[in-house]
């Protein structure tokens, strides 16, 4: 339908936010929207909770489906998405009054674009008025100011990921030609999509206006588990898109790919996995032998090495004083 906007909620025992997220939906000053919230096997009171929104307003719809994850439940969103535009939020997640209005009205002035970005902030649990430009353990946080497609975003791309997921407004079309999010990845599925976005040239733009910000909720969740998993699905969004990358990027590719693994073996070390980290990190060295600001960033990740580093530039200072 021309002008509507699919929203897509996934959702797994986060009733407890679930009202506030499409709460922020319905405040939008774009009211031409349709709500579908996807409740992926929940166990606490999602459900109720979803067919209680639904009676207030004919526009939000919910669906059910076994546990399959994240990327599954966006899926089943996506396709079921009637709009021209889709605006992916996550359940625990909200958008400013004017996030859809400005990006909505960018992309019908501005065809060649297909997917627009917008800024982001990021709250405390239970803190949404105190907001901060980035998350609290340095990952991804304000927006990278990409526009154009091919080349330039996939330089921004190769470095890192350029947004979170529900700071952009794509075209319906973008799905049609790119395909939906890949379910056998638990993380990075965002960085992913974008990548095979860009390798397939389409257009990116950035604006931001004010009140129009996607919200970030954190939870402080930072297991070891979780670092782990981080660690392994970034090597592997990295790895599937390597040969699709033009040959400068490539170089930049797999030197990130070499200090991920690193990173992935020192975890494993640090959790007790002795063979399965060591082995990783040794193939890490041996792959940067020919770059010693790589090989030097490896050491420094060994357990202990920064302190030991760290002694050492105080004993050297403090000996060159006294001489």
């Amino acid at each position: 339908m021309q002008g509507l906007v699919t929203v897509v909620i996934p959702c797994f025992n986060y009733a407890r936010y679930l009202e506030q997220c499409v709460r922020s939906v319905v405040q939008q000053s774009h009211q031409r929207w349709e709500c579908i919230i996807v409740d992926d096997g929940s166990t606490d009171d999602t459900p109720q909770v979803c067919a209680r929104l639904a009676a207030t307003d004919s526009r939000i719809t919910f669906v059910r489906q076994t546990n399959r994850g994240l990327s599954a439940a966006r899926n089943t969103g996506i396709r079921r998405a009637r709009g021209d535009f889709v605006q992916l939020l996550d359940a625990d997640d909200i958008l400013e009054a004017d996030k859809l209005k400005v990006q909505v009205e960018f992309l019908k002035t501005h065809p060649d674009t297909d997917i627009v970005l917008g800024e982001a902030a990021f709250f405390d649990a239970n803190a949404p008025t105190h907001l901060r430009p980035r998350r609290r353990d340095g990952g991804i946080g304000t927006t990278r100011k990409v526009n154009g497609n091919g080349p330039a975003v996939l330089s921004a791309l190769v470095s890192e990921n350029i947004c979170v997921v529900h700071a952009a407004l794509l075209r319906r079309t973008v799905f049609d030609a790119v395909g939906l999010f890949d379910e056998a990845l638990h993380a990075h599925e965002d960085w992913d999509f974008w990548l095979r976005c860009a390798v397939q040239g389409q257009r990116f733009s950035y604006v931001a206006t004010g009140a129009d910000r996607a919200l970030v909720r954190e939870h402080g969740t930072n297991m070891s588990w979780r670092r782990s998993l981080m660690f392994r699905t970034a090597i592997s969004v990295r790895e599937r898109v390597h040969l699709q990358l033009p040959d400068g990027l490539r170089m930049e590719n797999a030197r990130c790919v070499v200090e991920l693994k690193s990173c992935l073996g020192v975890e494993l070390l640090r959790a007790g996995e002795w063979r399965a980290g060591w082995k990783l990190y040794t193939e890490a060295s041996r792959s940067a032998q020919r770059s010693p600001k790589t090989r030097l960033r490896l050491i420094l990740l060994l357990p202990g090495a920064r302190e030991a580093a760290r002694l050492s530039r105080k004993m050297f200072s403090s000996n060159a004083r006294r001489r």
